[in-house]
């Protein structure tokens, strides 16, 4: 009996391993902080970075494209961008209040939806509830300079304004925040 009970331990320890070790401890779209403080204000993205690994990443259904245009994308991978600010801003000339939202992306050819979402607490599989939505905006993408292998989201103080930069495959897209 104490073998059995044994047996049963080590195959649940070894499921678990299984299941966790790709999404929490190396995960092929690694997690990843983004931070910035300009005097008292900060702003922190959190979110996945995946790689475009030979694969079509923006393009229709029918070719078989990761993102298909008018589809909605957590922006990243394994679990929603969340944006967090202390501050009262203007996003994309948006009031914004301080908190944490989740933030994603419906993709079209030439521009991306990007939509802000009180709603925090969802894995990112499906679109979060509208109802939570705080506003969307429609940004214009821009080609990148060359093939960006893993999406990336970074920082920049310009002008005491915030600019997110997102790129991924041969897009870039860029939303202003105001301080």
């Amino acid at each position: 009996m104490k073998k059995i009970i044994f047996i049963i331990i080590i195959l649940l320890v070894s499921i678990g391993i299984y299941i966790i070790y790709p999404i929490w401890i190396n995960p092929k779209s690694p997690r990843t902080r983004e931070m910035l403080q300009i005097g008292e204000f900060n702003i922190e993205l959190q979110y996945s970075r995946p790689s475009k690994r030979g694969r079509l990443i923006f393009g229709t259904e029918d070719q078989g494209a990761l993102l298909a245009y008018g589809k909605y994308w957590r922006m990243g991978a394994n679990a929603p961008t969340r944006i967090v600010i202390n501050k009262d801003v203007k996003f994309e000339g948006n009031e914004l209040k301080s908190g944490e939202y989740s933030m994603f992306a419906v993709p079209y050819k030439d521009y991306w939806e990007i939509t802000l979402n009180s709603e925090i607490n969802s894995s990112g599989y499906q679109r979060p509830d509208s109802s939570f939505d705080i506003f969307t905006v429609s940004i214009p993408l821009n080609k990148a300079t060359s093939v960006v292998e893993q999406f990336n989201i970074s920082l920049k103080n310009i002008d005491s304004n915030v600019i997110i930069s997102m790129e991924w495959d041969k897009v870039s897209a860029l939303v202003t925040i105001e301080i």
